[in-house]
């Protein structure tokens, strides 16, 4: 069992080494996570990260872990309830980079109720779809479940036939397990999808944004395009 605290702390992050030292399992994580990414909260006072203060049951082994969300709209809420979210950036963040220089220890924030998850869809056999992804065939696994269903919808659309309808399946993988699997060699050819919140956060920095509370969802974008327009 572990005890935490929420606090900010200081990561400083070592320069990683060329892609030829690395090591196998370290490799094959990165290219998993290539377009993954998530969001740290940093104090833009003090440059801290959100960590969390966890120890051991006996006390031993205290340490401060990294939290990351998964989700910009996730993370945006929960900056909302802090006293201080006027000095809270949201940054993103490789998912690789956190959890290897973290020595494979992150907390995960997801909105799922299931845990810290991704998901992938699954064949009727059990087996996950794969798809080309930079010219190889990887297993598609989804930080968002709204789009997964929606890649599910779709498959199950393109490969039924009206006597033989498809049903496919959403199935969670939780993240430390996936990350620890690829690290070891037990899992290979895994593509990990951003959630898309991840993009219009990427987009609004982009164009200037870069407090976490400020972020706006596409209803809330969408609502004050509609309120422009009736001007």
């Amino acid at each position: 069992m572990r005890f935490l605290v929420l606090a900010f702390s200081l990561f400083v992050f070592v320069l990683r080494p060329a892609s030829a030292e690395m090591p196998a399992g370290e490799q094959e994580l990165r290219a998993a996570f290539a377009d993954w990414f998530v969001i740290q909260i940093v104090d833009t006072r003090t440059g801290g990260a959100l960590s969390e203060a966890h120890r051991n049951m006996d006390g031993t082994n205290q340490r401060n872990v990294p939290v990351v969300f998964v989700d910009a709209g996730h993370a945006a809420e929960f900056v909302g309830n802090l006293p201080d979210a006027d000095q809270l950036e949201g940054r993103l963040v490789n998912a690789a980079d956190v959890y290897l220089e973290s020595k494979y220890d992150v907390v995960w924030r997801v909105p799922a109720i299931e845990g810290a998850v991704i998901y992938y869809i699954s064949a009727p056999n059990g087996d996950p779809l794969t798809a080309k992804i930079k010219g190889a065939l990887k297993i598609l696994a989804f930080a968002d479940l709204a789009d997964a269903q929606t890649f599910k919808r779709s498959g199950e659309e393109r490969f039924s036939t009206p006597e033989v309808p498809i049903q496919l399946d959403i199935q969670p993988l939780v993240i430390s397990d996936i990350a620890n699997q690829i690290v070891s060699g037990s899992l290979n050819d895994l593509y990990v999808r951003p959630s898309p919140t991840i993009a219009r956060w990427a987009a609004q920095r982009d164009a200037g944004a870069v407090l976490m509370k400020d972020y706006e969802t596409e209803q809330a974008e969408a609502l004050k395009t509609l309120g422009r327009a009736s001007e």
